[in-house]
């Protein structure tokens, strides 16, 4: 093992001393001006493409909400192994659902997200009580729909709607909130 180690070591002596290194000819390298600046700009304009393709990108991949509605509810009915008829019938009823849950959805304003420590005890209460009542508004519908799915499907199979569902919400969460962490923070000059 030694003498395979000195080997080693010797035969990477000689690869490294061995090596050939190359300089640049200045006079026939070296750049004008004009070149320099005409390369710049190539570089800036093929920077600019790339942006405005990534923003192309970006509008063709955004989707509604109701086309992302869609597309989890047939991922649901995929992973389940729904039979097309039950299929069609879940989409159209979980859109349903999702267009109620929007509905109630509080519009959100500028500059609403604001710690406890700066709001009064009035707005802290108001704020709690309004979160109580969307939680209760979304537990209705949640039953409302509960009774519609179990026209067409089994309990175990309600349940496991709910349980890909919340998957499916956990994993848009993370990514959002991976999405939100790689997003460069302006400088707003405070």
């Amino acid at each position: 093992m030694k003498h395979f180690f000195r080997f080693f070591l010797l035969a990477v002596a000689v690869i490294a001393c061995s090596v050939e290194t190359k300089a640049q000819d200045n006079d026939k390298q070296r750049m004008a001006p004009e070149e320099r600046v005409e390369r710049k700009k190539r570089a800036m304009n093929a920077a600019k493409r790339g942006e405005s393709e990534k923003k192309e990108m970006q509008k063709r991949v955004a989707m509604t909400r109701e086309q992302l509605a869609e597309k989890q509810a047939r991922h649901i009915a995929e992973a389940m192994a729904m039979d097309d008829a039950t299929a069609s019938r879940f989409v159209k009823t979980y859109g349903e659902c999702q267009k109620e849950v929007w509905a109630i959805s509080p519009k959100r304003e500028k500059g609403a997200r604001r710690n406890a420590a700066e709001m009064t005890e009035a707005e802290a209460e108001q704020k709690l009580k309004a979160g109580f009542e969307h939680s209760q508004k979304i537990l209705d519908i949640r039953r409302k729909y509960y009774a519609e799915y179990s026209k067409f499907l089994t309990q175990k199979q309600v349940k496991r709607v709910y349980e890909l569902e919340k998957q499916t919400k956990n994993r848009l969460m993370h990514h959002k909130g991976r999405a939100q962490r790689n997003k460069p923070v302006r400088n707003t000059g405070r």
